[in-house]
């Protein structure tokens, strides 16, 4: 009977992480090693593209080097939990949410002024306007900042997109009580939004991040209060453009 072949050499589990680690998401099949696969791509290597950490300005400049000898599994394993665990990749992201959602809100503010006949909720409603491109604004600066391309925002958010969109098609043909209503829940939905950026961007050290997130929400709060201060009147025009005698 001939000997067992030896393996040993031609599988390798990385040690940072931990054996049973790479069991629960691998199973028990073996780690290959990325020279045993493609015996000549090891021949070729490109040389790194050298990235800003944390994507902000004076950040100084460093390479993703692998571990000599690292494994290809060990290789995306170690990539994806360094994106999941990295702050200000977490940052750009809630920032560029943030963003979609202005921008979708601003469409339904338009939507609101169109079919709202009342001149003083009109008022209320072109002022927020105008603050919402503020808004727009200065977390584009804030984005920039932090050197992300500004150019490409119109496509992210999709699902908040989706919602506002349905919100702004509905209260083209909705009634004061409904616009209110829902301005009071986008409302809502903003003030949270910047609870978490604010503190998600005071862990991550940006101040400006921070300072945006609290100067947006601001006016989101003073927005809803002017709502909360108006049930009355929505009511009573509601009762009026649906000629409704009390």
């Amino acid at each position: 009977m001939s000997s067992p072949i030896n393996t040993a050499s031609r599988f390798e589990a990385p040690s940072a992480l931990g054996s049973d680690f790479l069991t629960a998401i691998c199973g028990d099949a073996p780690l290959l090693d990325a020279k045993s696969i493609y015996p000549r791509a090891h021949l070729h290597q490109p040389e790194p593209t050298p990235r800003l950490q944390g994507g902000r300005r004076g950040s100084k400049e460093v390479v993703d080097r692998e571990p000599e000898g690292a494994t290809l599994p060990g290789r995306i394993v170690r990539r994806r939990l360094m994106s999941e665990n990295d702050i200000d990749s977490m940052l750009n992201s809630y920032l560029r949410d943030a963003h979609a959602m202005e921008r979708n809100v601003l469409q339904m503010l338009n939507s609101m002024i169109q079919t709202t006949t009342d001149e003083e909720i009109t008022g209320i409603l072109q002022h927020h306007k105008d603050e919402t491109e503020q808004q727009i604004q200065r977390l584009e600066s804030c984005l920039e900042a932090r050197g992300t391309d500004t150019s490409t925002l119109k496509d992210a958010g999709a699902v908040t997109g989706a919602i506002f969109k349905g919100m702004a098609d509905a209260v083209r043909s909705d009634k004061a009580g409904k616009n209110a209503r829902d301005g009071y829940v986008t409302e809502a939905l903003e003030i949270a939004s910047y609870q978490l950026l604010e503190r998600l961007a005071n862990r991550a050290g940006d101040s400006q991040a921070a300072e945006v997130a609290r100067t947006n929400r601001s006016e989101e709060e003073a927005m809803r209060d002017k709502i909360d201060a108006n049930w009355d009147r929505f009511i009573s025009l509601l009762l009026q453009e649906e000629e409704v005698s009390v």
